[in-house]
């Protein structure tokens, strides 16, 4: 199988990344790594967890097997790796079972280093029965928090991760997460049989992100003041509508923004991440879907409209600030409605249990199952029309389908990538026979001789592989498939955007659905904790990392001098250096709490600074009935 050393690692790490050294923790991984055969690896946002298994799968002989989460993560990493000399493959939805098939029986031929699966991909027979004739050097386990029904992105999938573990019996594992508490960390160790001896654990302190939580009387403006500092940032909110609606109000005041959600198409998405990457984009407003597997290392500036769901994913997100070690900032605004509506999100999420299997069997009939069928079946997810089929609001309806993924009912997924599909219209002796131009018959001949199923069914294309086949721009074979389809010789249509479902099982009567009730019960009382643990992090008047790392089972001092409410209290002693680092809305909070507290050197030196333009503070009218 290979053993791992780490002066081999450090020397592949600087073949292939071109880095010298290993961070400390990560080299305490792979050493663990090299004397255990599992290993729970803990390390922040941004700490560089995939090295601590691409490293030591370079040693090993076989592949590693990684199973992930996102196709969006899968394709960075394997795309990243690529550039990089390293084979590196990636099986997911979107993909045609022919690519698959290609993908698969190259992995010994090319000598592939590196496999990336979703956990989905266990349920399949036939990829286990292809993947058993490969030597497994060592399973990988990224967002392992997804196992742990205590996790904040709980994914009932992930749970075949330990039959797989138990019959194929991987010679390594490794897991690793950067978000876990202590109820999270006891279900991985415990499903995947990790030793307390064998869990790598960096502390979750971000000693170079600067917390705010501020209550706004003005959101809109207080992110527009955050935008005009020219700082590269991403401001999270929680819906589309919001991430449109905050995109178009930035550019109308001169931001160079640009909005990004699930529902954008593949190129719309690629083509945002470049710009941002390069600096032509400021500011990204986005939904949760941007940012994991996107690497882009001076963002400084992360900026919360909405409440997060979970302090997990709060500490996810604020995590993609900094990553290149220079000072960042991370805002969280918050007014009185949203508290309210945070305190509401429980009951809309988790309905009564009858309410929820009402759904479930309209969803079923929609999607034409009858009582055990559909297992397996993926089929394009139009919110608009279910909910209308449905009788219930799109909102409520995504929040149940949501419950019932967590129930292991079905999954959920973006849409991957523009998905082309094509049928044959006629006869593939009337194809032959066609009077097309030569452009047009290299394009019907390659589609014939690639995707040759002539029966009444959709074949997936790969544009991108056939643009390379034929030299030809993809744009133009776009446009090669409407020809050929106003000229009733295919049918074509492209899915580019929106959700895809899959159901996991098929459909179960009332009584065994009855079963899921308790599990239910239990989610729920997960999902009002994390919920509380959120509120209680915005309503905290102490240290915000003390609080962040008590929760993540860490010790902290009770004073960060990082986190707004550290600096209020530090406020007679706040050094000229500390203002300038201080963000637009911390620089208010200041002013405010130094007016409060009558503290009169602290006023006079902000308003020196201001005189000088080293700040931009509007303290004349604060100031007017106040004696200097």
């Amino acid at each position: 199988m290979g053993s791992i050393s780490i002066n081999k690692a450090v020397a592949d790490l600087k073949q292939h990344w071109n880095y010298s050294s290993l961070r400390p923790k990560q080299a305490e991984v792979i050493t663990a790594l090299s004397n255990e055969n599992k290993v729970l690896a803990l390390l922040p946002t941004g700490g560089g967890k995939s090295l601590c298994y691409q490293l030591p799968a370079l040693q090993l002989d076989g592949i590693t097997l990684v199973i992930s989460p996102l196709i969006a993560l899968m394709e960075d990493q394997v795309s990243s790796l690529r550039k990089r000399g390293i084979v590196a493959k990636a099986i997911h939805s979107g993909l045609r079972n022919n690519d698959i098939d290609r993908l698969l029986s190259n992995v010994n031929y090319d000598q592939t280093k590196l496999l990336y699966v979703s956990p989905e991909r266990l349920r399949s027979d036939s990829f286990l029965k292809r993947l058993s004739q490969y030597q497994i050097s060592m399973l990988a386990i990224d967002e392992a928090h997804c196992i742990s029904q205590w996790g904040h992105d709980f994914r009932p999938a992930y749970q075949l991760i330990k039959e797989f573990i138990d019959i194929n019996k991987p010679n390594r594992i490794i897991a690793l997460t950067g978000t876990a508490n202590e109820n999270t960390i006891a279900e991985i160790c415990a499903q995947l049989t990790i030793p307390q001896t064998a869990i790598v654990q960096d502390s979750f302190l971000r000693d170079n992100i600067k917390l705010a939580v501020v209550r706004s009387r003005d959101k809109m403006n207080d992110i527009l003041k955050q935008a005009k500092t020219s700082a590269k940032t991403i401001i999270y909110t929680r819906s589309r509508r919001n991430v449109e609606m905050i995109a178009s109000f930035l550019k109308s005041h001169g931001i160079r923004a640009a909005h990004y959600h699930a529902g954008l198409s593949f190129s719309d998405k690629t083509a945002i991440q470049d710009q941002f990457l390069k600096g032509e984009i400021q500011v990204v407003a986005s939904t949760n879907a941007f940012g994991m597997g996107i690497d882009i290392p001076d963002i400084a500036q992360i900026v919360h409209y909405d409440i997060p769901p979970s302090l997990e994913e709060y500490y996810q997100e604020i995590g993609r600030a900094g990553r290149n070690g220079a000072m960042s900032s991370a805002i969280l605004l918050y007014d009185d409605s949203d508290l309210r509506y945070h305190q509401s999100r429980v009951t809309s999420e988790f309905p009564s249990f009858d309410s929820l299997y009402s759904t479930y069997s309209k969803v079923h009939r929609y999607f034409d199952n009858l009582i055990n069928e559909g297992e397996g079946k993926r089929r394009p997810l139009n919110l608009i029309s279910l909910a209308k089929s449905v009788g219930i609001g799109s909102r409520v309806l995504l929040n149940q389908l949501q419950a019932l993924s967590k129930l292991n009912c079905h999954s959920i997924d973006d849409n991957p990538r523009d998905i082309h599909s094509i049928k044959y219209a006629v006869s593939p002796r009337l194809l032959r026979e066609a009077n097309l131009d030569e452009s047009l018959k290299g394009v019907l001949d390659f589609l014939m001789r690639h995707y040759a199923n002539h029966a009444d069914e959709w074949n997936k294309i790969n544009v991108d592989s056939m643009a390379k086949g034929l030299k030809k721009n993809p744009e133009l074979i776009l446009k090669s498939f409407s020809q050929l389809k106003a000229k009733r010789l295919i049918n074509y249509h492209c899915l580019d955007q929106g959700l895809v479902i899959t159901f996991n099982e098929g459909r179960l009567n009332r009584k065994d659905f009855s079963y899921k009730a308790n599990r239910y019960t239990k989610l729920k009382q997960i999902k009002e904790d994390r919920m509380n643990a959120m509120k209680g992090y915005i309503n905290c008047e102490a240290c915000l990392n003390e609080y962040l790392l008590k929760y993540f089972n860490e010790d902290h001092p009770d004073n960060c001098s990082l986190c707004n409410h550290c600096l209020s209290a530090n406020l007679m002693t706040i050094s000229k250096r500390d203002i300038e680092r201080m963000t637009q809305a911390e620089l208010e909070q200041t002013l405010v709490q130094a007016m409060e507290e009558k503290n009169h050197a602290l006023l006079k030196q902000l308003q020196s600074m201001s005189s000088e333009g080293i700040i931009s503070l509007d303290i004349r009218s604060v100031l007017a009935d106040e004696t200097l």
